[in-house]
């Protein structure tokens, strides 16, 4: 399972588990809210991950995307049932590689 931080500014969220619990979505779903309201961007601050380089390479990317959203829910599915664990590290890797 992957647990996430996000926030804006000075404004951090708890731990909240992916995917997300219904307490869980509205929280993150009000912080997205105060921040778009700030115009100020959502990022993920910081992901506790079974895959190792996974929280470095998601820490600082923009939550407000609905798209990245999207994928973090499904990785965290994919986590949760142990399916990829051979998978994503070297996935991950060979992504490196493409930057």
């Amino acid at each position: 399972m992957l647990e996430i931080r996000i926030g804006y500014g000075d404004i951090v969220s708890e731990q909240m588990g992916i995917p997300m619990s219904a307490s869980d979505f509205e929280a993150a779903q009000k912080i997205l809210d105060e921040g778009k309201t700030g115009n100020q961007p959502v990022t993920v601050r910081s992901l506790v991950s079974p895959v190792q380089p996974l929280s470095e390479m998601i820490t600082g990317m923009d939550y407000g995307d609905e798209t990245m959203r999207k994928e973090l829910d499904f990785l965290g599915s994919r986590l949760r049932q142990g399916k990829g664990r051979i998978f994503f590290p070297w996935r991950l890797n060979w992504k490196r590689l493409e930057r």
